[in-house]
Order: C-alpha cells, then sequence, then structure tokens
C-alpha cells in the first residue's frame, strides 16, 4: 500500500528534518512544523480522559517527582497528573486532574492555557508534548530553567510518546477535553 503525502508537506519536512536532527532547528522552522502538525490534524473520534488520556498520564508523566505521586503536593510546575500506574483512580482523581489542567494558565506562558477546551495548539500542556513550546509566537519566563524560555519537550527523561499517543491527547483537547 502506498501513501500519498501532500507537496506542501514534504517540502516543509524535507526543510525542517536536517535543522530538527542537528539540535539547531530555527524559530522559523519550529513555527513551519508545528503549524503545519495543527493545520493538518484531525481529531480521533471516542477519546475518553479515563480510559485513552490517563492511562498515558499514569505511564508517561506521573513518574515521581515529576506530576505523579500519591498526592498533588510536590508535583512539579504545580502540575499534578494523578498516582502511576496501577492505582484506581475515583472519580473525584479525575475530575481533580481536569480541573487542574482546563482554562487554568500555565506558569510558564503567561496568558497560555495548559489545555484550551477545542484547541490543541493554544494548549501549553500539548506543545510541550509535541515539542513546539519555542514556537515564536509564544512567550514564556523559564529562562535558565529546563532548557529554553518554555522549557523542554515532555515527558522529561522518559521516551518522547508514540505518534499514537500523541494524537489521543491531541484529539482529546480538539474534542472539549471533557471529564469523560
Amino acid at each position: 500500500m502506498r501513501t500519498e503525502v501532500s507537496r506542501p508537506f514534504l517540502m516543509t519536512l524535507l526543510g525542517v528534518l536536517p535543522l530538527a536532527c542537528s539540535g539547531t532547528e530555527t524559530p522559523e522552522a519550529i513555527a513551519q512544523r508545528c503549524d503545519a502538525l495543527y493545520e493538518s490534524f484531525e481529531p480521533t473520534a471516542d477519546v475518553s480522559f479515563a480510559r485513552d488520556v490517563m492511562p498515558i498520564f499514569q505511564a508517561q508523566c506521573n513518574q515521581s517527582p515529576c506530576h505523579g505521586g500519591s498526592s498533588p503536593v510536590g508535583a512539579q510546575a504545580d502540575l499534578w497528573l494523578g498516582p502511576k500506574t496501577g492505582k484506581t483512580l475515583t472519580d473525584e482523581d479525575l475530575a481533580f486532574i481536569v480541573q487542574g489542567l482546563v482554562d487554568v494558565e500555565s506558569l510558564a506562558a503567561a496568558g497560555t492555557a495548559l489545555v484550551r477546551e477545542g484547541k490543541p495548539r493554544d494548549s501549553f500542556l500539548m506543545l510541550k508534548i509535541d515539542d513546539c513550546q519555542d514556537h515564536p509566537g509564544l512567550s514564556c519566563e523559564l529562562e535558565g530553567e529546563l532548557g529554553g524560555p518554555c522549557g523542554t519537550a515532555m515527558p522529561l527523561d522518559l521516551p518522547e510518546l508514540e505518534e499514537k499517543q500523541k494524537a489521543i491527547v491531541r484529539s482529546w483537547i480538539a474534542l472539549g477535553a471533557r471529564n469523560d
């Protein structure tokens, strides 16, 4: 089976790939890569926070001392994404996690929500997961901490999320970031 790739997408990829691989991606290349990603994204139907998103957070984000642990106390950036894999989450846990994400301003990027309902490209959490946190249209105040002014891509010190996992989180946000 042959997959067709659009010429603009291919040109963007060819223009950005050498820079991304060398670690010297320019602000313009970051903008091109990230804008193309969000413009071409189509959400996957039937994404559930509890069923689909939380297992990703539990496996990839909730390592102590990152954004997990037995309680919200001490979570990095005051963002608790629940306990590690293996603990059953209550409805209260899920509600607390969603309330701590949706329409809550990022500590690093003033004026930018961690998760903006329906808008993955305007959600700091998604920008960090997609390694788009250094987009020239974003202003952050973390100079000297964890990389550039907007920090580094997440998860930190763990393998990057698989594209399918990123698409699940992106879809959850695009479909309204509901607690379901």
